[in-house]
């Protein structure tokens, strides 16, 4: 029988739906961003996730900003920037999860194991 990682020992599925949860999430966002670039490019959809899917969340919000402006250059971009800098904010929170090396402590002497992401 095959040796269960001690990161499944250490985490119950919920936190690892969790984790799962945040990473779904993001990819959403991500989807929708390239969308969006399709739509205000007047692209379809395939070709758009062509172009786009080399590049990564700070490329695309670039390349949306920029088409906004290339179609309507008397939009007042603020909103939009304000948006993106809180999905810039949300990225460094998702990294932190999704991207964690998540370790195992085991505390004998309290009966317990404990588990968390490293902290900066």
């Amino acid at each position: 029988m095959a040796k269960k990682s001690s990161i499944y020992l250490a985490l119950k599925p919920s936190h690892l739906q969790a984790i799962g949860r945040v990473a779904a999430e993001w990819s959403n966002l991500e989807l929708s961003i390239q969308a969006h670039i399709s739509t205000i490019a007047e692209m379809d959809a395939e070709k758009a996730l062509i172009l786009t899917s080399p590049s990564a969340m700070g490329s695309w919000m670039d390349m949306l900003r920029k088409m906004v402006l290339h179609v309507n250059p008397t939009t007042d971009i603020k909103p939009l920037n304000k948006v993106f800098k809180e999905i810039e904010r949300l990225q460094g929170e998702r990294n932190i999860v999704v991207h964690a090396i998540w370790h195992v402590k085991l505390n004998r002497s309290a009966g317990s194991v404990q588990y968390a992401a490293p902290t900066d």
